[in-house]
């Protein structure tokens, strides 16, 4: 039974851990032969001001979009070798589509993202 559910701890852990290796590092790598500059930490990234393709591009598809593709694709591995699940998400037609679904998504938080990026936080004003 405990070995069970060390094998699903496993079967999620592994997956955010090379997603999350995956966000902080290479985008901020990526973005230098853009001509960017990101800092390695994720929230100062945020200060950064982007052009909408340059948003699109670092914000959604590196870093979302190739993020969530990662972290299913290592889950469904992770999920058939430790938990003895069907491979059916392992074949190259899943694969397509999961590639296409994240980095459409990630395309549209990307845009969502430049659009957010102007607004302020919204300021309370003291009660005259």
């Amino acid at each position: 039974m405990s070995c069970m559910i060390a094998r699903e701890i496993l079967s999620v852990l592994i997956p955010i851990t090379f997603a999350m290796l995956w966000l902080v590092f290479v985008p901020p790598l990526f973005s230098r032969i853009f001509g960017i500059s990101l800092p390695l930490n994720p929230l100062k990234r945020r200060r950064i001001k982007l052009s909408l393709a340059q948003s699109t591009l670092l914000s959604g598809v590196l870093s979302f979009g190739v993020f969530m593709f990662i972290y299913t694709m290592t889950m469904d591995y992770f999920e058939w070798r430790l938990l003895g699940g069907s491979p059916a998400h392992l074949t190259s037609g899943w694969l397509a589509y999961n590639a296409c679904f994240c980095l459409a998504f990630g395309v549209f938080l990307g845009r969502f993202a430049y659009s957010e990026q102007g607004k302020s936080p919204a300021t309370k004003h003291p009660p005259s």
